[in-house]
C-alpha cells in the first residue's frame, strides 16, 4: 500500500501597524523618563564688614584759671576712626600748635576758648576748654616773687632785705614742694619750708627772713632737677 507525503503548512504573523521593528515582549515595563536635575544652588553675597567707631574726643586743660602770665597743659584723647590723627590747637588768644599735647602761655588777662579739632579718615571732632587769666597779683611790700614753670623757677636767685619774704607761685602743668637745702632734712633756712605743696596755680609764701646769709632751695617732688634749684640771699 503507498502513502502519500503530508504537505507543509507554513503560517507567517505580521503585526499590525506595519512596522518593521520587533514587537516588544509580553510584560515588559515601559521605560521611565530620568527626572530633571536640580539647579545649583546660587551662592549667598559675602557679609559686608561692620563699620569701626567713629571719632570721639575728649580733652583736658590743667590750670584752666590762674593770674597771668599762666602757663597751661592741655591734652588730646581721641578714638575710633583710623586710628591716625591730625591735630590742630586754636588757644584764643591767636596762638596755635599742631602737638597733640602742647603748653601754652597765656600773658594777658581774659577769658579764652582753647579749641583742638581733630582729623582721622574724613571724620572731624572738636573739643574746647574755657581758660580764666586774672590780672597778675602785685606782691605784698617786702615780697619777691619766684614764677615756677615747665621749665623751672624765675628767676632763680633773688635778693630780699631782711624781714622780707618770697612768694612761690606755680605755673607749670605739675604740682611742686619748694623746700630749703639740704635735701631731703631741709634744715639750711627754715622760712622756706613754709610753703606748702603748690598745685598748679596755686601760690605760696615763705616766712619772713630775719637772718643774713644765702639760703638754696630745691623742689622736695623732684630733688633732682637743677632748673627747679635756686638760692635766696637776705641783705641788710
Amino acid at each position: 500500500m503507498r502513502v502519500a507525503a503530508a504537505a507543509s503548512l507554513v503560517i507567517t504573523i505580521v503585526g499590525c501597524g506595519g512596522g518593521s521593528g520587533p514587537a516588544t515582549p509580553s510584560g515588559s515595563p515601559a521605560p521611565v523618563a530620568a527626572p530633571p536635575a536640580s539647579p545649583s544652588p546660587s551662592p549667598l553675597p559675602s557679609p559686608s564688614p561692620a563699620p569701626g567707631p567713629g571719632l570721639a574726643l575728649s580733652c583736658q586743660a590743667n590750670p584752666r584759671s590762674g593770674p597771668a602770665p599762666l602757663q597751661v597743659a592741655f591734652v588730646a584723647f581721641p578714638t575710633g576712626a583710623t586710628g591716625s590723627y591730625e591735630f590742630e590747637w586754636s588757644f584764643g588768644d591767636g596762638g596755635t600748635s599742631t602737638n597733640p599735647n602742647p603748653s601754652h602761655t597765656y600773658d594777658a588777662a581774659g577769658r579764652f576758648d582753647a579749641v583742638v579739632r581733630v582729623t582721622s579718615g574724613g571724620e572731624t571732632a572738636s573739643c574746647a576748654r574755657d581758660i580764666t587769666v586774672t590780672a597778675p597779683t602785685p606782691p605784698p611790700p617786702g615780697v619777691t616773687t619766684v614764677t615756677i614753670t615747665n621749665a623751672g623757677v624765675s628767676p632763680q636767685n633773688v635778693t630780699i632785705s631782711r624781714g622780707g619774704a618770697v612768694r612761690f607761685v606755680n605755673q607749670s602743668g605739675s604740682p611742686h614742694e619748694m623746700r630749703s637745702d639740704p635735701h631731703p632734712i631741709h634744715t639750711d633756712c627754715p622760712p622756706i619750708n613754709q610753703v606748702r605743696v603748690l598745685n598748679p596755680g596755686q601760690s605760696g609764701q615763705t616766712g619772713a627772713f630775719t637772718a643774713l646769709g644765702t639760703c638754696g632751695y630745691h623742689d622736695h617732688l623732684n630733688d633732682g632737677n637743677s632748673s627747679l634749684r635756686g638760692t635766696i640771699q637776705v641783705i641788710p
